[in-house]
């Protein structure tokens, strides 16, 4: 599928960009029209963009989807970050939403801001608790962080039926093996007879990290403390010197 939804409005109706014509199509859910013969809006990204600059600057200033549009748009297109994200936070303004939250989270990774990228994404995964893809995305960006407290806090948010899905699964153990809570952190892993991260990419080696982590962290004494594995290696030395 060549098509990259922007940002989709309360009602599901989508922009969609295609990489294959590089037009702007608008596409309504439950449309049959819409969906197998959509007609561009625009014939390119960039017309999209100054036409909905137009909008934002103009009748629609007010109007908190024009400017996720934008702001999405811009994210899409690369190069104007700052204005991406001054659009995406003024229809967050306008309008509380979790996709400027997370479009804000997007430019802020874009930018090597990892602080800003993982607090925009909790904020967007906490206003829509049983969207699985953003909770996997701000579980992921708090790990980047290291706001594995944050980690904890999140998931025990989240509808509960997500905290079955793999990913997610994953994310809470990374985060409890860094806190040192190796007990949780073993059951967690192993529960429904071991960890199954079903969207795992190519070349991604994650899962044998954790099990390296929480063995060297069960070896290391971590779970003797609530501390880095250096600390806890550091304890472990103190106490053969005693």
């Amino acid at each position: 599928n060549d098509w990259y939804p922007f940002a989709e409005d309360m009602g599901g109706a989508t922009y969609y960009w295609s990489s294959e014509t590089h037009k702007v199509y608008f596409v309504i859910p439950d449309d049959p029209d819409s969906l197998e013969e959509p007609d561009p809006v625009a014939d390119s990204i960039e017309e999209f963009i100054e036409m909905m600059r137009e909008a934002a600057d103009g009748k629609d200033k007010d109007n908190w989807y024009t400017h996720l549009q934008l702001g999405m748009a811009l994210m899409a297109k690369g190069g104007e970050l700052l204005e991406a994200y001054n659009q995406l936070e003024k229809s967050f303004t306008l309008k509380e939403n979790a996709w400027a939250k997370y479009g804000m989270s997007i430019v802020s990774a874009q930018c090597g801001a990892t602080d800003s990228a993982a607090e925009n994404a909790m904020a967007a995964s906490l206003m829509l608790p049983t969207d699985v893809s953003l909770a996997k995305y701000a579980l992921e960006k708090l790990c980047d962080a290291q706001k594995y407290e944050d980690v904890i806090t999140l998931s025990g948010k989240l509808s509960p039926e997500l905290l079955h899905v793999g990913r997610v699964r994953l994310y809470v153990i990374i985060a409890n093996i860094k806190l040192g809570n190796l007990d949780y952190a073993e059951k967690v892993l192993w529960e429904n007879g071991g960890l199954v991260v079903a969207d795992i990419r190519e070349g991604e080696n994650i899962i044998t990290n954790i099990y390296l982590d929480l063995e060297e962290a069960k070896a290391n004494g971590y779970h003797l403390c609530n501390c880095c594995p250096t600390i806890a290696r550091k304890y472990r030395k103190e106490r053969k010197t005693i």
